[in-house]
């Protein structure tokens, strides 16, 4: 069954109500998700990074491998989301790493937090990977491709997202993504995208989102997108201004 009380709590909200609603800005939290096949391990470092940057930091796991996003996102939402949690004056900041970027879209959808903050994406497939195409289009690969990634691995296909993002309506929140181009570490995978920079795992291109409002490249793989001190603090200056370059003093 799904949890819908905190969505409803917040949308049936008058907008009277909606606009004497004061947010605790002084007090700022960010929820973190991790990509697919993945733990709440891989965030840790970011963790750390916003942490001594004052903010208060759930880094949350969820089974990535055994469903699709959106009971991604209705997992988290059932199991961290509380009315409570949602309807706080307590400002909440998302963001999410690879796959972790399409579930976080998906929350905010169905069971937005009532002080929504800024979302920051690393690495994430909005316009598909090239390498989920390569791992569909053969009967082993997809074999192995939907045991290790399960049902949200058939959604990261440039087809797939592709057909999401033509119904995409403009966000009612800032959104900034973080693309990262080297792939070294990647010896098959990075000769499967014709030439476009990628990451190892996704294209620069794919990862921008048609309403962000700002966009960083970063020199680092996708799996080092998360680690990287300078992805941790673009990542701290968009939820700090809405821009990832550091605001002047």
């Amino acid at each position: 069954m799904v949890n819908l009380n905190n969505s409803q709590l917040v949308n049936n909200m008058t907008i009277q109500e909606k606009a004497q609603f004061c947010c605790d800005n002084k007090n700022e939290r960010v929820v973190l998700l991790h990509g697919a096949t993945g733990s709440y391990a891989d965030m840790v470092e970011l963790e750390r990074a916003l942490v001594n940057a004052g903010y208060e930091v759930h880094n949350w796991d969820y089974p990535s491998t055994a469903l699709t996003v959106k009971e991604c996102a209705e997992h988290i939402t059932q199991r961290h989301l509380s009315s409570t949690f949602n309807a706080s004056a307590q400002k909440t900041h998302f963001v999410g790493f690879s796959m972790g970027g399409l579930v976080v879209e998906n929350i905010i959808k169905d069971h937005a937090p009532q002080c929504l903050g800024r979302v920051v994406t690393l690495g994430t497939p909005y316009h598909g990977s090239d390498v989920a195409d390569f791992m569909q289009s053969r009967p082993l690969n997809r074999k192995y491709y939907g045991f290790t990634f399960g049902p949200a691995g058939n959604e990261l296909t440039t087809a797939f997202r592709g057909a999401v993002m033509l119904n995409m309506q403009p966000l009612s929140y800032d959104l900034g993504c973080i693309s990262g181009d080297q792939n070294n570490a990647y010896f098959v995978a990075r000769h499967l995208f014709n030439g476009k920079p990628n990451d190892g795992r996704v294209a620069v291109e794919s990862t921008k989102h048609p309403y962000m409002i700002d966009h960083a490249l970063i020199h680092a793989d996708h799996a080092q997108l998360v680690l990287d001190p300078q992805a941790h603090q673009s990542t701290i200056n968009f939820l700090q201004s809405g821009s990832f370059t550091q605001p002047k003093p």
